[in-house]
């Protein structure tokens, strides 16, 4: 009896890429910065998040009279940012989570501005 076994091979696929990702880059950024910037980031997030992006976006939903959906997007926006910092977490949890809140902030903020103005 004749046995027969088919080898197959992955041609072009290139499984371990030569350059990082920009998630990859951006999360080994945060790792270097713990040691010496910890401190540095946590209070220029809040700083951030508090003096500007907070009353922008408040301003924002008052002044258009946005429904209260966007008033909560803001609050749980806002103590996603401030939760993680008094609890003292590393910069690699503080600043993707903070890179989203400014991303939600812009975006409502953006967004409300091109519709009703």
């Amino acid at each position: 009896m004749v046995r027969t076994e088919l080898n197959h091979t992955a041609q072009g696929i290139n499984l371990n890429p030569t350059s990082p990702s920009l998630w990859n880059r951006f999360i080994a950024f945060c790792d270097s910065q713990e040691v010496e910037n910890h401190w540095l980031w946590a209070g220029a997030t809040v700083a951030i998040q508090g003096c500007i992006l907070t009353p922008l976006l408040l301003w924002t939903i008052n002044y258009f009279g946005l429904g209260d959906g966007y008033l909560l997007v803001a609050v749980i926006s806002i103590f996603s940012v401030v939760v993680p910092n008094l609890s003292a977490l590393s910069t690699k949890t503080i600043l993707p989570i903070f890179a989203t809140s400014f991303l939600i902030h812009v975006g409502i903020i953006l967004s409300t501005l091109l519709t009703h103005a």
